[in-house]
């Protein structure tokens, strides 16, 4: 589909362009990815897409390309991430508005605790464990960061009961 035309019959071509074609049966969206979060994309990542035009449904889709080159706005470099949605709405054009969340990573079957109940020392990360004979520090070691104050922790059980620590 020819969207647009910047020439008129007889003029000669340039280097400018002169022709802007749309692909009416399928859409890659380009979503910025500021340096700071750059290392966290990766090809294959999942996406969730909501369009400003509809933002009651979140579309799902793909990254299917990083781009290894900057582009500088307002003096921070941002990178283009391709994506590619599982399926695309009847309504896409071009130009519409997204807001975009790339799953950086996810957990599956984790023990997660909130953010609270972990202390930290020199020595590490721990929980206080209630046991029949009291209370006990038990060091943990500690994974992802959740985004609602949830981290993912290892060395303890389902079930366990853990402490608020004191302030």
């Amino acid at each position: 589909l020819v969207s647009a035309v910047a020439m008129k019959v007889g003029e000669p071509a340039g280097v400018q362009h002169t022709v802007t074609i749309v692909n009416e049966g399928g859409f890659d969206l380009k979503a910025k990815v500021p340096e700071i979060d750059i290392t966290k994309v990766k090809e294959g990542a999942s996406v969730e897409v909501v369009f400003d035009a509809e933002t009651n449904t979140a579309f799902v889709g793909v990254v299917t390309f990083v781009s290894p080159v900057s582009t500088d706005v307002s003096g921070v470099s941002y990178y283009d991430a391709y994506i590619s949605l599982d399926q695309a709405p009847e309504w896409m054009r071009e130009g519409l508005n997204a807001d975009v969340m790339i799953v950086a990573d996810k957990l599956t079957n984790a023990l997660v605790l909130p953010a609270r109940y972990i202390g930290t020392d020199a020595q590490g990360s721990w929980v206080l464990r209630q046991t029949e004979q009291g209370i006990e520090k038990v060091r943990i070691e500690t994974g992802l960061v959740g985004t609602n104050d949830t981290v993912e922790v290892y060395n303890l059980s389902v079930g366990t009961t853990v402490l608020l620590p004191s302030q």
